[in-house]
């Protein structure tokens, strides 16, 4: 059973949303539990869809008062429409999330699509996947990456992976291997057990601990946002 509603705001709602019971499948337009009262939030073992193509469709800024409980649930920022020029929020504050995909329909030469995880304190993901993506940007913080993960770009047109601010640094935290093909990547700093490996990938400046390696031949167009 999928529930399809429009919006949840749950700011200033005081008592449990729990979807535990059931595990029932969510899809969204946009999720706000930001906000100070005692509530909690059960994800249940479920997948959260989010579907809108700007702003911030996945917002937990601020959590005073929240118990979340991930469960074994999947988030999916997949944007229902064409991109936009507005970025994507997803805003977090330390919390420990069991699996995020990013898959975005934008994908197709757009550089004003920007899906950008934000974090205001560590927060920690078991399983990153990305299945469809131009550009990903992580806030000037630490965001722990459990689990492995894969993705290629495409010569034309490589991912951009890096942090949200040119002017500072985001930390990725990563406990598996990390395989990135077509990729450019700036102001990334790796740490934890695992590594970053990028082949056929463009070094934008300001990475520490990624393994790069350039294109054997041939070019692409770079657009850094």
């Amino acid at each position: 059973t999928t529930v399809n509603v429009t919006s949840i705001t749950m700011g200033a709602f005081t008592g449990t949303l729990d979807f535990s019971a059931n595990d029932n499948n969510v899809t969204l337009a946009t999720f706000s539990n930001s906000g100070t009262g005692t509530r909690t939030l059960n994800m249940g073992d479920s997948t959260w869809t989010m579907t809108t193509p700007a702003l911030t469709p996945w917002d937990q800024g601020t959590i005073t008062g929240l118990t979340f409980n991930a469960n074994a649930s999947t988030l999916v920022i997949a944007a229902s429409t064409a991109p936009s020029a507005q970025r994507l929020l997803i805003l977090g504050a330390g919390l420990t999330y069991n699996a995020i995909t990013i898959n975005d329909p934008g994908l197709a030469g757009t550089a004003g699509r920007r899906p950008i995880l934000m974090t205001s304190a560590t927060n920690t993901i078991t399983t990153f996947s990305i299945t469809n993506a131009y550009d990903i940007q992580f806030a000037n913080s630490t965001t722990v990456i459990t689990n492995g993960f894969s993705y290629s770009g495409a010569g034309g047109s490589p991912v951009l992976f890096k942090s949200a601010s040119n002017n500072g640094g985001a930390t990725l935290q990563v406990g598996g291997t990390v395989t990135l093909t077509w990729a450019a990547l700036q102001n990334i700093t790796k740490t934890g057990a695992g590594s970053i490996t990028a082949t056929n990938s463009f070094d934008l400046g300001g990475n520490t601990g990624i393994a790069i390696t350039s294109p054997a031949g041939g070019g692409a167009r770079i657009v850094s946002g």
